[in-house]
């Protein structure tokens, strides 16, 4: 890896510790998990799960 990709390893590696907790927090106050997912380069997912866990929604960044 030269540098510019182990920064922006670093930065995305960040980014999903960050979620991860975030999603954690969320579980356990009885809020909204957010998941993202980048399926081709400009293609990108959200994953939105209701706090009572009866609904996941998928939509594109510009739908939310």
């Amino acid at each position: 890896m030269n540098g510019l990709q182990l920064v922006g390893y670093a930065s995305k590696r960040a980014a999903y510790v960050q979620t991860r907790q975030a999603n954690r927090d969320a579980l356990e106050l009885g809020n909204r998990p957010l998941s993202c997912y980048q399926i081709q380069p400009d293609l990108k997912i959200w994953l939105i799960t209701e706090a009572d866990r009866s609904v996941t929604t998928i939509l594109l960044p510009n739908e939310y």
